[in-house]
Order: C-alpha cells, then structure tokens, then sequence
C-alpha cells in the first residue's frame, strides 16, 4: 500500500470522523480509521463506524499501489493538526509488513497497523430509490429542531427529529415533552409515496457538521431500520428510531385568547439579563403582561430576585400572567426568523404558540412552550 494526499484535505475532514468514535468501546477495533487505497480510482477512503453509524470519506490520491491498513484514529488526527503550519504538504502513506510509515514535509511517523480484516462489514452504497433533497433546506429544517430534542433515553422515541417527506411538503418536528418544534417546507420532491422517519440526534449533528452551501445535492436512501445520505465526498449510514411518532398535533390549542407581538431581540436580551437567577431546577421566569406593561420575574430563594420592563411590544385580547422555563423560551427565539416574534396564549397556565410574524416564502413553523405552575 502506497498514497499520496494533500494534508489540507485531511485536516479539514477527519477531526468530524474522529468525532464519531465511543469513549466506552467494548470493540478496540473501532478506535480506528480505516483507511483504503484504490489504485485505479487514484482515492484514499477513510472510514468510521460505533456500530450505530458509519460514516465513510473519500479523498483524491496519488495512489502507486491499493491496500488496506486500519490506524488510531485519535492519534493520526492529533499527528495532522500538529503538521497543519507546513507549506502545502503532501502527506505519502506506505505499510510494510504490520507497519505503517507517513512522511509529510521532513516529518516521519510510525504506527503499528491493526488487522483491518476484524472491522465490522461496511454497507455497500447504493442509489437505488435514492430521494434527492436540497442539502440547504434539510439543514435549515435540521437547524429549526433539533434542539428541542429529548434527551431522556427512556424517551427513545422523541430522542430523534421526526421527518416526514411527500412530494410537495418537507416536515420536521421534535419534542422533549415541554417544547414543540415544527417546520414544514415546500419542495418539490420525487417520491411516490409518502414516507416518515425519527433520525437520531447523533447523525443530524454529523450531518450539521458537514452541509455547506457550496454543495446543495443531498441523497436520502431509507432502508428498513436504516437510512443513507450521500452528500459531497461522504456518504453517511445511521440507524433509525423504530416507531410511530405521536400525533403532536393535537397538543397545539386551538382557541387563542391572547396575542402578543414583540421585538425578538429586546425580548430575548430582557430574558439573559434575568436568567442567572432563576432556579436550576427549571429556570422558571414569570411573564405578566397588560397594554401598558410587559414584565419578568424571576427569583432563586438563597440568591436573591429580578424584575424586568420589556418595551417595544404590542398586546391584543386578555392581560396575561404566565410561568414557564427561560431557557427554553430563549431556544425557541433563537431560532425565530423575523426582526418581531409572535406568541399566542391560550389562556394562564396553558401552553402557548411562537411563530414568526411572517413566515419566507414556502415555510410554515410553528414552536409551542408548556406553561410552569405559577405562585
């Protein structure tokens, strides 16, 4: 085995394949890259896996003879960000016998090779009934969601985004039993068939990691408890969570008796200056608004207490008196799209709707809050 590669290229891919490896690993082979070199192709392919996902990257090489070698993933990232202040350098792999020797710029290293024969047995990519997305769009939907995620395992279900495809609509929603995220896009999409599936958080972070706006083709295949994406030099393979999301639609009220417009700047400022003081627990903040006033509360017992006037706001229907948690509030503002944000109440001490004032074109989101016991 024999290549040539231009470091830059490494450097700008592995560390998010390194990421991917387990602290806790009850298979030693997988703290490795494995690497492969295909002579006729001139491409080095590093691959990746914990079972879960497997994640596979493919560089243009000189390649002078094929093999396959199977390093320390950790450590060869370590050893290419420590060359990352050379000049251009090529990096020449070669393997000897159980050793394999790297070169880059007057630098020479030697790793012993595992035996690439025990890592587990990676998919074979194929297109087949491939759906093709724009990548820009998948991530912006990713973006909207993913943050309201749960992360209680017993949960298993609402521990991934739910994504559901038809041939004119994209939907995104997630959930951790507190908060709604919900985003639908309109997209042209070439299926026949309606198709829904619950990623886990794990694979849209790598994802997240990868999509760039130079690149917009994105190739989603779903394959039993499997899904594929193949985007750029990657192509990505994750398990799916098994199961049927909940019908969280019904969760959204209906009857609103309250409307409040806002600055989502102002709004999301006021909250920061108070939120070192609320409660660990729940980073509880009460919201009382009236046509004149829109204030904050918030207090932690043993610290001490905050009170905060919010200006540039707008009022319509009932004053409104409401708890509910500050950080999660924030999440949802951060993610809102116009200069004002828009919330509907419900009533006190019921769960409330976010949106945008306006909605871009061909979007539709929509974010709901559960309310905390108010004293």
């Amino acid at each position: 085995m024999r290549f040539t590669v231009e470091l830059k290229k490494l450097a700008e891919h592995i560390p998010h394949l390194a990421n991917l490896i387990p602290v806790k690993n009850t298979m030693p082979i997988l703290e490795n890259f494995l690497i492969e070199a295909v002579e006729g192709k001139d491409i080095v392919v590093f691959t990746v896996s914990n079972l879960y996902m497997t994640v596979i990257c493919e560089f243009e090489a000189k390649v002078r003879e094929s093999g396959r070698i199977a390093i320390p993933a950790r450590v060869f990232v370590e050893m290419t960000n420590s060359l990352g202040d050379l000049d251009n350098p090529q990096m020449t792999v070669s393997k000897e016998e159980e050793t394999v020797n790297i070169h880059c710029g007057g630098n020479t290293y030697q790793f012993l090779s595992a035996d690439p024969s025990e890592y587990p047995l990676v998919p074979t990519r194929t297109l087949d009934n491939a759906i093709s997305v724009d990548a820009m769009i998948f991530n912006k939907m990713v973006n909207k969601t993913i943050f309201s995620v749960s992360l209680e395992k017993t949960r298993i279900l609402f521990t991934g985004v739910n994504w559901k495809i038809t041939a004119d609509t994209q939907v995104m929603a997630s959930s951790d039993g507190k908060r709604i995220s919900e985003i639908a896009l309109g997209s042209n999409t070439d299926i026949e068939k309606e198709t829904s599936h619950i990623l886990p958080i794990k694979c849209l972070s790598f994802m997240q990691k990868i999509i760039r706006d130079d690149d917009l083709d994105l190739q989603v295949v779903f394959q039993a408890a499997r899904v594929m994406f193949a985007y750029a030099n990657y192509t990505v393979y994750s398990n799916i969570i098994e199961g049927e999301y909940p019908d969280y639609s019904k969760v959204f009220p209906t009857e609103m008796t309250s409307t409040l417009i806002i600055n989502n700047d102002s709004f999301k400022k006021a909250l920061k200056r108070l939120s070192f003081l609320a409660p660990d627990e729940n980073h509880k903040v009460k919201i009382e608004i009236n046509k004149e006033n829109l204030k904050l509360t918030t207090m932690r017992p043993e610290i001490g207490e905050a009170d905060i006037l919010v200006e540039n706001f707008k009022l319509e229907g009932e004053d409104i008196k409401i708890s509910t948690n500050a950080r999660f509030l924030r999440s949802i503002l951060d993610v809102i799209d116009t200069e004002n944000v828009r919330l509907d109440f419900s009533g006190n001490a019921k769960p409330f709707i976010i949106t945008n004032t306006e909605e871009p074109e061909n979007q539709k989101s929509r974010y709901l809050l559960m309310p905390l016991r108010t004293r």
